[in-house]
């Protein structure tokens, strides 16, 4: 299709009030992150839930969302008081001159491309500012911008009030190196999967609830079937997958993956929340987070994470999810934890961007979190998880 009209930088176009794709096409260089900062009147964020990127990539609003080079947003779900959404690209290795050619392609609902933009490439820098999203007189615009920023995106989102504690959390855009992390960072390596399950646990029961007022008359099983599609979405445009000697976790033997680090953490965060939300579609309501970090440590160990709850706890069987909450002391699944959580992810590089999970697990399971672009280990979660739940009910009365 046509593309209506090419934006310079500065050129502005109104945008219908309806669903808004932007999708870079990149030849040649690093991947490119994409992500999305919703800004209020103030021109800061309320808060640092208004930085949507790879270790956030849903908003809470679930209005804004980012994946491998891509953006969307319902406009009408933007809440009032968000004026513009600024949204950002950043490379983790070289920097934009090292990409051949980069366009940015802007679409609306049903898929009608609208405009494109080219920014600048020659800038020397590790960040930068594609344009924005803003409203005017009741109705939305996008401006292109192209703007290079100097200090990477840590110094690009903390000008918009986002509070960065630790840059290779933001998978270390601009840096330049040093030694890799030590093979034993138990505290950094479960502080990203305990991140995941503060950001995801309370979007599960909203997710779920959205996707039964677009679907009134779907059952358990069927909402179930869409999450279990959306964790293969994710995970092919996250560009994790398996290599191809290994296996998936759920058929219990060792899965081999590797990723950059905003990959492996973006298909952390997707996880989880397709955990948690499974849960929640299924009647199994997880209110503690101990019992949350079991059942993400477990699924995702698949056979093994199983056996590890059946030793410590002395007893588990098909369809172990529900013991969690309803048949397990509080004081055995504080010690599960302790068995699965320093092996859960033993390594994470901030200068290679890997995750590694388990690989000295006392239950021979060894993964690395990788970037073959296959959703075969999606499917070896979904498989756990049918293994940890039981098939959805048909009903939601039963």
């Amino acid at each position: 299709m046509a593309v209506d009209l090419s934006l310079s930088a500065g050129a502005t176009i109104k945008v219908p009030a309806r669903s808004v794709r932007l999708e870079l096409d990149r030849r040649g260089g690093p991947e490119v992150d994409v992500c999305a900062v919703l800004v209020a009147g103030s021109g800061k964020v309320r808060s640092d839930a208004d930085f949507v990127f790879f270790n956030q990539p849903v908003h809470p609003s679930g209005a804004v969302r980012v994946s491998a080079g891509l953006f969307t947003a319902s406009l009408p779900e933007v809440e009032p008081d968000i004026e513009t959404i600024v949204l950002v690209g950043s490379v983790d290795t070289g920097a934009f001159p090292d990409i051949a050619e980069l366009r940015l392609n802007i679409s609306m609902e049903p898929g009608d491309l609208v405009a494109e933009f080219v920014p600048n490439l020659a800038q020397p820098v590790t960040a930068m500012v594609f344009g924005e999203f803003y409203r005017r007189g009741g109705e939305w615009e996008f401006r292109a911008v192209g703007r290079g920023w100097d200090s990477g995106l840590a110094g690009l989102v903390t000008s918009y009030g986002v509070q960065v504690d630790d840059e290779p959390d933001l998978g270390a855009a601009g840096t330049s190196g040093g030694a890799e992390e030590s093979d034993s960072k138990p505290s950094r390596a479960l502080g990203l999967l305990d991140r995941a399950l503060e950001l995801q646990a309370p979007l599960a029961e909203r997710h779920v609830d959205r996707l039964r007022r677009n679907r009134p008359d779907a059952t358990p099983h069927q909402i179930v079937g869409r999450l279990n599609a959306e964790l293969r979405a994710a995970t092919i445009s996250a560009g994790v997958g398996v290599g191809a000697a290994a296996a998936a976790p759920g058929v219990g033997t060792g899965v081999a993956l590797a990723a950059s680090g905003g990959e492996a953490v973006a298909f952390l965060n997707a996880t989880v929340l397709y955990i948690l939300a499974r849960a929640e579609a299924q009647g199994i309501k997880i209110d503690d987070v101990e019992c949350r970090r079991t059942l993400v440590m477990a699924i995702m160990l698949g056979d093994a994470g199983a056996k590890g709850i059946g030793q410590v706890a002395e007893r588990t069987g098909q369809h172990w999810a529900r013991q969690i909450v309803r048949g397990i002391p509080q004081a055995k699944i504080n010690a599960i934890n302790r068995v699965l959580g320093p092996h859960f992810v033993t390594k994470y590089g901030a200068k290679k961007g890997v995750i590694v999970l388990g690989k000295v697990v006392p239950f021979g399971i060894g993964a690395v979190i990788g970037g073959a672009a296959n959703g075969l280990f999606s499917q070896g979660i979904i498989k756990a998880a049918d293994r940890a739940f039981g098939n959805p009910s048909q009903s939601w009365e039963d």
